[in-house]
């Protein structure tokens, strides 16, 4: 989901102008339990990237990535505040995620697909606004098979998914 979401920020960032897009270094993967430590999936994901930016600073003012299954949305992952990436710098941005898992059927399925390595059926949509440069600008994805978005990351991708949505 790491992957996921990153290239999802970073695919934004390229309609920002002649900016060139932050190179991805590290990225690590926080799950965060607010509520009984019991629950089946986490509340929030705190993302903390390590990247480079050789443009301007980007504030990421608001976003949010739907993933659906087999035509019907089962999670949200949703910006809780805004983020700075600073401008040409080394650094690492925490990212912080609130997360909302739909209990269908749908859901259970998606886990067994995900325990088999299976990702056909699985889309992701998502929105982000942004400001550089004094330029605000929004972006949106509708609703695109993992396969089409994810690439050559796929395996890295089904990883983090199976992370998320693990029993």
């Amino acid at each position: 989901m790491r992957r996921l979401l990153l290239l999802l920020l970073l695919t934004a960032l390229v309609g920002c102008g002649k900016m060139t897009p932050p190179r991805i270094l590290n990225v690590e993967v926080e799950p965060q339990w607010e509520r009984v430590a019991t629950a089946d999936y986490p509340d929030r994901v705190v993302v903390k990237v390590t990247l480079e930016n050789p443009s301007a600073a980007v504030k990421v003012l608001r976003g949010r990535a739907r993933i659906g299954y087999l035509g019907r949305r089962v999670a949200m992952l949703t910006l809780e505040e805004k983020i700075k990436i600073p401008a040409r710098t080394n650094a690492v941005v925490e990212i912080p995620l609130k997360l909302n898992i739909q209990r269908t059927a749908q859901t259970v399925q998606l886990q067994a697909a995900l325990k088999q390595g299976q990702t056909e059926g699985i889309e992701i949509d998502w929105q982000v606004a942004l400001r550089s440069r004094g330029v605000y600008v929004e972006q949106e994805q509708e609703p695109t098979s993992l396969e089409k978005i994810a690439g050559a990351q796929m395996t890295e991708i089904r990883e983090m998914l199976k992370d998320i949505f693990e029993e």
